[in-house]
């Protein structure tokens, strides 16, 4: 599969909850001290092939975790070797869907949006802003609802979909 992209795409920027890690409903708090964590299927060997390709990073919204709480979670996944930089609504003053969080990622890594990609598993929050400032985006449609995603330029359901598109 061929994409659309216009820029070469240098980093991949990924939201947390429920794109990389489960978020449990019925958890309280902080995810880095649940009693159990769960990596989304697959996302670990994925990280793994993206590592030397791409630079990644991942961006949270999540109320009660800042950055240092995102990361220890990510490291009791084994995870948090993979990404080169983390954010956190708390430190960047902004929320998703306010497309200021985007662009505010995007200053701080002193890169075109046009050369990031976007994966996330929210439409609303996560693929309707980043594309509105200029990201490429992916949709983790995980659950496979049906609808037209316009926003996205990419839509999957696994990440074993991704080894032929990256």
């Amino acid at each position: 599969m061929t994409l659309p992209l216009h820029t070469p795409v240098n980093l991949l920027l990924f939201d947390w909850g429920n794109t990389l890690m489960r978020d449990f409903p019925d958890k309280e708090g902080p995810m880095c001290y649940w009693d159990e964590i769960a990596l989304i299927d697959g996302v670990d060997v994925f990280l793994n092939y993206c590592y030397e390709k791409y630079t990644l990073a991942v961006a949270t919204n999540a109320g009660c975790s800042d950055t240092q709480l995102m990361i220890k979670a990510l490291q009791r996944g084994g995870v948090d070797k993979y990404f080169s930089y983390f954010f956190s609504s708390k430190e960047l003053g902004a929320e998703k869907p306010n497309p200021l969080f985007f662009k505010l990622i995007e200053e701080k890594l002193n890169r075109q949006a046009s050369s990031m990609i976007v994966i996330g598993n929210d439409c609303i929050k996560d693929i309707q802003p980043s594309k509105s400032v200029g990201f490429n985006t992916f949709f983790f449609n995980e659950n496979k609802i049906p609808g037209t995603y316009p926003d996205a330029d990419l839509v999957f359901s696994s990440f074993n979909e991704l080894y032929n598109v990256l």
